[in-house]
C-alpha cells in the first residue's frame, strides 16, 4: 500500500486498504481465538504439571486471555466483519476476495502432485460455499434482523479457518516446488561433501514438514467449517426465544 501511495496510485492504494480492512477482523478475531485454543492444549499436554507454575504454560494461557479483549472482542471483530465490511458494502469484499482464492487454486487443479491438487480442490469448495453462504445470510437478514448478529461468531471462525487454509496451500506450493527442484532422490549423498550432503538433508526436511503441515490444516482444521456453517444457518430463534428472566443470576448476589 505504501509503494502504491508513493508512486501516486490513489487507486491501487485504496484497492489494498480495502483489503486490509476485510481481512483485519478475520485476522485479529480468528487468530486470538485459535492461540487461546493452543495455549489451553500446552497446558493439556503437561496434564497436571501444565496447571502449576513451574513448566510456565499456565502463564501463557493466563496472558493470552486477553488477546480476545482487547482492540476489540472477537464478537465486536465479527460482528464489524460481516455487518460492515461485508453487508454494507453489498457483498463486494466477498465477491472480491473468494475471487483470488479462485484465482490461488485454478492453476493448481490438475498439479501432478496428488495431495497439492486434492487440497487445491478442498479449497475451492470452502471458498465457494464461503461466498454462497454469506449470501444466504444477506436474503435471511432481509427478513430477520438477528440474523447477522446470531451468526457473526461463528461466520468471522468459518472465514478464518478457510483463510488460514489458503495461506497453508500457498506454503505447500513452495514446498512442493523447492521439493522437486531437489537433486533426484536416487544420487548418492556421498557425491556431495558432508556440509552440502547435511544441508541438503535439513532443507529437504524443513520442505517436507510444511507439506506435512498443510495437511494437518486441511484434515483436522479445515473440516470445523462444517460446524460453523450448521450454527450460522440455524434458526435465530435458538438464542433470541430465551426470556431474560430464563436465565440464572445467583451468581451475582
Amino acid at each position: 500500500m505504501n509503494d502504491a501511495k508513493a508512486a501516486g496510485d490513489e487507486k491501487g492504494e485504496k484497492h489494498i486498504d480495502e483489503q486490509l480492512a476485510f481481512l483485519t477482523p478475520i485476522l485479529k478475531g480468528f487468530l486470538t481465538e485459535m492461540g487461546k485454543e493452543a495455549a489451553d492444549l500446552a497446558v493439556q499436554a503437561y496434564g497436571g504439571h501444565g496447571y502449576i507454575v513451574d513448566n510456565r504454560a499456565e502463564q501463557n494461557l493466563r496472558d493470552v486471555r486477553i488477546a480476545a479483549l482487547w482492540e476489540g472482542t472477537t464478537q465486536i471483530q465479527a460482528l464489524d466483519l460481516l455487518g460492515r465490511k461485508i453487508m454494507l458494502q453489498k457483498m463486494k469484499p466477498i465477491g472480491e476476495h473468494c475471487g483470488r482464492l479462485y484465482a490461488q487454486c485454478r492453476p493448481l487443479l490438475m498439479h501432478s502432485d496428488s495431495g497439492l491438487r486434492r487440497r487445491a480442490w478442498s479449497l475451492l469448495g470452502h471458498a465457494a460455499d464461503w461466498q454462497l453462504l454469506t449470501y444466504r445470510l444477506g436474503l435471511r437478514a432481509a427478513s430477520d434482523r438477528e440474523a447477522i448478529a446470531a451468526a457473526s461468531v461463528d461466520y468471522l471462525m468459518l472465514s478464518g479457518y478457510v483463510t488460514l487454509a489458503a495461506h497453508w496451500l500457498r506454503i505447500e506450493e513452495t514446498a512442493v516446488r523447492a521439493l522437486a527442484s531437489r537433486i533426484p532422490s536416487p544420487t548418492p549423498l556421498g557425491l556431495l561433501d558432508r556440509g552440502d550432503a547435511d544441508g541438503f538433508e535439513e532443507e529437504t526436511e524443513f520442505y517436507r514438514a510444511k507439506v506435512q503441515t498443510s495437511a494437518f490444516v486441511f484434515e483436522r482444521l479445515l473440516p470445523r467449517t462444517a460446524a460453523h456453517r450448521a450454527a450460522i444457518l440455524a434458526p435465530t430463534s435458538a438464542l433470541t426465544a430465551m426470556r431474560n428472566e430464563d436465565f440464572s443470576f445467583d451468581h451475582g448476589r
